[in-house]
């Protein structure tokens, strides 16, 4: 069960005058923002003053709303431990980005990357932690629905747009269209709302709704990790779900039945059989899933794209930036690729911040592991967040980059809640 110690005091009075809900406030900040951060999903499309505004608009409100939960949590910093060693980390990044850079910081396109990126995923990431709070909870979730709402109806919107020839299947055509930046909301969001309703049972319309955009939508992209992450988040909600939320529906249980043998039949083609050619030869969805098993079988882990990016960058460095990383604001350009980041998660974790960075992580990915040992102690909304931890884990080993996407929103706040409260089996 979500629960949340939210006060139920509006306001205060000091000498016959109201001070204001400074969680309400927050959340208002964080709200618009992430708002106007979705409006920058469709930043190559839109007008160019309307993009700086959302720029503008999305890191003012952001910052805004988080230098108001500084203020109202100063005192309780353990309780937001994550959000205060993010902080920290991000200072940090900072501070090395200026003096490695050389003042090439300065170059305008370094700011532009430093705005429109950088310092927004920077602070989606603190909002994600600062949401976790008990105060802001319930708010958090209450966002990611409306959200999740919104996905479904862009999904809606991106298959009317999207161009059903086989021509944008064989030449991935229907990347980097208005279709394409509809998905990215759903693909920011699925993990949480998806892990929610199969935890929880609640809210099943929205959590599968968007989870079927993101794989429907990411499937006709040829987007292989759709696959993967669907996949996996299946199989660890069911293993996590308490048996007492398990459907007594049989309709629902033969569906996912189905669901789950039809994701096994995906696995062993790509891994190991025929691809069920004959059956699906000369149709669309046939030659989708053709495309989509070819590009699994195409690269490897080694000879995949954005492993090929990453080891170009490692070979190019000393171990010296290994170590400290390259820090926020500041760029490198590598055999004439300019790399405002490394695309796979992993590595744009030393990328960015070296091994503090890492640090960081492994200190999350070892309660990430903890909990699993403790899974039948913890609550359902913990449950919940192990699930979307865990997801965020799997991610980071072929994408989960720097992004100017929300897609840290969906990420953090169940990735703090679940470090800073799984002791407490009521939360």
């Amino acid at each position: 069960m979500l629960t949340a110690d939210i006060s139920r005091k509006k306001h205060t009075s000091i000498n016959g005058k109201y001070t204001l809900d400074t969680p309400k406030v927050i959340n208002a900040f964080f709200s618009i923002s992430i708002i106007l951060g979705v409006i920058l999903h469709f930043n190559d499309i839109i007008a160019t003053n309307i993009s700086r505004m959302a720029i503008i608009g999305s890191l003012f409100f952001g910052y805004a709303g988080v230098f108001l939960f500084i203020i109202k949590s100063s005192k309780k910093l353990y309780e937001n431990r994550i959000f205060y060693i993010w902080l920290i980390l991000c200072a940090y990044m900072m501070s090395i980005g200026i003096v490695f850079s050389g003042g090439l910081w300065r170059s305008s396109i370094s700011i532009n990357w430093l705005l429109i990126q950088d310092l927004r995923y920077v602070m989606y990431t603190a909002i994600g932690f600062a949401f976790a709070n008990k105060s802001l909870i319930n708010k958090y979730h209450q966002v990611m629905k409306f959200l999740g709402v919104a996905a479904i109806i862009f999904g809606v919107l991106a298959l009317l747009n999207y161009d059903f020839i086989n021509y944008s299947i064989r030449y991935r055509q229907g990347t980097w269209t208005i279709s394409y930046y509809y998905w990215w909301l759903s693909a920011a969001i699925f993990a949480y709302l998806f892990s929610y309703s199969r935890i929880t049972g609640k809210d099943k319309f929205i959590g599968y709704g968007t989870f079927i955009t993101y794989v429907v939508l990411g499937i006709l992209f040829l987007k292989r990790s759709v696959v993967i992450n669907g996949v996996f988040l299946i199989i660890i909600t069911d293993y996590l779900k308490p048996n007492r939320n398990k459907s007594n529906n049989k309709y629902l249980k033969l569906a996912l039945k189905m669901g789950k043998i039809i994701m096994v039949i995906i696995l062993v083609s790509v891994f190991w059989g025929d691809r069920i050619h004959l059956l699906l030869a000369d149709t669309y969805f046939g030659n989708v899933v053709e495309a989509i098993f070819s590009r699994f079988e195409i690269d490897s882990f080694k000879t995949y794209d954005r492993s090929r990016e990453a080891n170009l960058y490692f070979e190019y460095v000393s171990w010296f930036y290994w170590i400290f990383g390259q820090g926020i604001g500041n760029y490198v350009s590598v055999g004439g690729h300019f790399l405002n980041a490394l695309h796979t998660g992993f590595y744009n974790i030393i990328y960015k911040g070296g091994a503090f960075y890492v640090l960081f992580w492994i200190y999350l990915i070892k309660n990430f592991v903890k909990a699993l040992f403790v899974k039948n102690r913890l609550s359902e909304y913990t449950l919940v967040c192990l699930c979307v931890a865990l997801s965020a884990t799997l991610s980071l080993l072929y994408e989960f980059s720097f992004t100017y996407t929300i897609l840290p929103i969906g990420y953090s706040t169940s990735i703090a809640y679940l470090v800073q409260n799984m002791k407490k089996r009521g939360n």
